[in-house]
């Protein structure tokens, strides 16, 4: 499979130690709506790839949104329609 249009890339900067995220919203997939439901089924993949319960990941992910351990730096935002 050949991947032509990502539209969330996460990688590491061995430089910064930081952990990077660039969204790049498609025609199709183009809100925050979207997206929400794109992290959704992220969780729901974390789970079954490290086999635990979907609620174990959910509750960490309520951890972290409660009590933020990171920032977020913007680097682009989608075009308006």
């Amino acid at each position: 499979m050949e991947i032509k249009t990502p539209l969330v890339i996460v990688f590491e900067d061995e430089t910064s130690d930081k952990i990077n995220f660039r969204l790049h919203p498609s025609e199709r997939c183009n809100t925050y709506q979207v997206y929400g439901l794109l992290a959704c089924d992220l969780v729901r993949h974390i789970a079954q790839l490290f086999q635990v319960n979907e609620k174990q990941v959910w509750e960490w992910v309520d951890k972290e949104r409660a009590k933020p351990t990171t920032s977020i730096d913007v680097i682009q935002r989608p075009k308006s329609n």
